[in-house]
């Protein structure tokens, strides 16, 4: 009996190895592993478009951050240029020089306050208003490097005339400061021709100065000092050049004075010259291009004084045919 020899393997011998892989295959693993589960919707992308989006995003922040260092260090972004509307008394240098020292500092250390996107334009107009005697401003900026101001300024001195010198004057009536000598073209004589009769009983005419009156030179006093109220006051005590701080009026008058200008300007159309307070119960307003206008200062309230002057304009017919006209007296107006 022959036997052939057969290719075929023993069962339990792959079982076993089919086992023994099995189990080595799972040795590597937690017993609790489930494994990465996919999301269906997540869009995968390649690593290097990632690496390209993170350097876009770097490269996009650096230039925002450079842009903006530029805008606020680069010169051609600093206010360099002011520019100012309703000067009347102050200066454009005064203007200046103050609003470049409002922003001559650096805000938290680091950036310039000069530049455009830190200028604070409410700083300023408060600062202005400190130190400036002002009634409104608006302070606006004009990129790249402008400041627009527009301010309504408020009076704080009047110009006091006693005769012989003229004088910077407070608003409470003190002087401020002396300002020039009046000229001797501003006195004019006021003369007439006397008759007399001489030791032989001749008969002799002669012409005498009987007076002499001051008149301020408007013009030139515009032109040297500025535009303001003038109070002239002759005959009183206050002669030559004061000292500072003289008391020459009271701080009333001052005011009562201040409201005539504002209304005779600004709601009556009518501009004064002057105001000569020689005698304050019988003071003159002396206008350009009309007639004088008598008012009396110890009233107290220029209210009811000013509503008869506007009564007497309503039924004057033409102020070029009179020379005055009189609203001291309670109830009654005269002019001629």
């Amino acid at each position: 009996m022959s036997y052939k020899k057969s290719n075929k393997r023993s069962c339990t011998r792959v079982y076993m190895k089919s086992r023994n892989a099995l189990y080595t295959r799972s040795k590597a693993k937690d017993f609790a592993w489930r494994g990465r589960k996919i999301n269906p919707i997540q869009k995968v992308q390649p690593s290097g478009r990632a690496t390209r989006t993170k350097i876009y995003i770097v490269l996009l922040f650096s230039c925002s951050l450079g842009m903006l260092g530029l805008f606020i260090y680069q010169p051609f972004f600093h206010i360099s240029e002011v520019q100012v509307e309703g000067i009347e008394r102050l200066t454009q240098q005064e203007i200046e020089q103050t609003v470049y020292g409002a922003m001559d500092y650096r805000k938290w250390f680091i950036f310039p306050a000069k530049s455009f996107v830190f200028v604070n334009t409410l700083e300023i107009a408060n600062i202005l208003n400190d130190r400036f005697p002002l009634n409104t401003v608006t302070v606006q900026k004009q990129f790249p490097n402008t400041l627009y101001i527009q301010l309504e300024e408020r009076l704080s001195t009047v110009l006091y005339d006693n005769g012989e010198v003229y004088h910077f004057m407070g608003l409470t009536g003190k002087i401020v400061e002396p300002v020039r000598k009046v000229t001797d073209a501003e006195w004019r004589s006021k003369t007439a021709v006397v008759t007399s009769t001489n030791e032989l009983g001749e008969e002799i005419s002669e012409t005498k100065e009987i007076g002499k009156y001051h008149t301020p030179d408007i013009t030139a006093l515009e032109h040297d000092i500025g535009v303001y109220p003038m109070i002239v006051d002759i005959g009183n005590d206050h002669s030559g050049t004061l000292e500072v701080n003289t008391e020459v009026m009271q701080e009333s008058y001052v005011t009562q004075i201040l409201d005539w200008y504002n209304i005779l300007q600004n709601t009556l159309n009518i501009i004064p010259a002057y105001i000569d307070v020689s005698s304050p119960y019988r003071s003159i307003i002396h206008v350009k291009d009309g007639p004088a206008i008598y008012i009396t200062l110890p009233e107290g309230d220029s209210n009811a004084q000013i509503e008869r002057l506007r009564t007497a304009l309503n039924e004057i017919p033409s102020l070029d045919q009179i020379s005055y006209i009189d609203v001291r007296y309670p109830g009654k107006i005269y002019w001629q």
